[in-house]
């Protein structure tokens, strides 16, 4: 139902640009206002991305969104500009001549109101599509709780897994890329490998200069295939004996089953200031000792994997449950990030 809806509203919101443009050449309005039309048609690409870009604003990734700008910038002015001509020539076969000199007041109006109608669209079909993928994720996280439940079926049902015998490489590590690199078209993720995803050297080296600290070799060789992203079904036992039950693993990339990228990697303090004013005397407890000094790699709800700097040299690693009282107490920890991988293993 939303994606017929967003997809419907992409359609007709789409025609009432593409109308307007080519009926301001029919007019034969002053070519200026293709100026006009085209910051009405970038504005509402804005609209659009501004829930996707808000958390590379907040990591200092702002070159990315420089990027996608400096891209559709000039193909909208192109298109908006055929538009014009095709108008105005549509015009001219009506024995029509000449066109307005300059702009008029009655024009400004137009494109401001084409242009509080494209963000408008925009920032609908942005939380549209947004409240979508949170229904979703709901949905997963239901099944999963479902699973979990007590009763004898549930067990049966829990230890259905299988613990898939190959090993875990940097080459068979990721699944797909991450959410934030790929387009939401028609209520649809196109997650096609793209530059953002594009892992590399000079965005560790990036990302290693904005946090102040060295990733571990072995991450650096996952973040040199691939800028994060989808890595499936990866569980670490919690036994030594594991059985194909729930409760003797761990999923250390949580729900969402991702590795952030470089450019979305921040401390975990930084992560707590979402929810809590570190100001605030009440909030004190909610913020780990050393949570500046540590690296989060992957997070749902409170369930965090991530890098421990506090005491120098190569980090460890640790998951934890921060929604909890007692994470410190109860959190799993590995020697450096190759142990941590080592026991990574994959779920089917």
């Amino acid at each position: 139902m939303v994606t017929r809806l967003t997809g419907s509203i992409r359609i007709l919101s789409g025609l009432a640009f593409v109308v307007t443009a080519a009926v301001v050449g029919w007019l034969r309005r002053s070519p200026w206002f293709v100026a006009l039309l085209t910051l009405a048609f970038v504005a509402g690409y804005i609209a659009g991305k501004w829930r996707a870009w808000r958390p590379l604003l907040a990591s200092g990734a702002w070159r990315s969104i420089a990027r996608a700008l400096a891209l559709t910038a000039p193909i909208q002015a192109l298109l908006v500009t055929v538009l014009y001509l095709a108008g105005l020539g549509a015009s001219s076969l009506g024995g029509a001549g000449g066109h307005a000199g300059a702009l008029t007041t009655g024009d400004y109006t137009v494109a401001a109101v084409l242009t509080t109608f494209g963000i408008f669209i925009g920032l609908l079909l942005a939380r549209l599509e947004a409240d979508n993928l949170e229904r979703m994720r709901a949905a997963a996280r239901a099944a999963a709780a479902a699973t979990e439940d007590d009763d004898d079926t549930a067990v049966t049902a829990a230890a259905d897994f299988t613990v898939l015998p190959e090993p875990v490489t940097p080459a068979n590590f990721f699944h797909g890329i991450h959410y934030s690199h790929g387009e939401y078209r028609d209520g649809g993720f196109d997650g096609t490998p793209n530059d953002r995803s594009r892992g590399g050297d000079d965005r560790i080296a990036a990302a290693e200069q904005r946090l102040g600290v060295r990733l571990p070799e072995g991450l650096r060789a996952l973040y040199r295939v691939q800028n994060g992203g989808s890595v499936g079904t990866l569980a670490i036992a919690k036994v030594d004996a594991p059985r194909p039950v729930h409760d003797d693993w761990l999923q250390p990339f949580g729900g969402y089953a991702d590795l952030l990228p470089l450019e979305l990697l921040r401390t975990l303090h930084d992560c707590v200031c979402e929810h809590a004013d570190p100001d605030a005397a009440d909030a004190a407890e909610q913020f780990p000792p050393g949570a500046k000094e540590r690296i989060v790699l992957a997070r749902w709800y409170g369930e965090t994997l991530f890098l421990d700097y506090r005491h120098g040299g190569e980090p460890r690693v640790g998951f934890a449950d921060f929604g909890t009282s007692h994470a410190d107490t109860d959190t799993t920890w590995f020697a450096d990030f190759d142990a941590f991988f080592a026991r990574l293993r994959r779920t089917d």
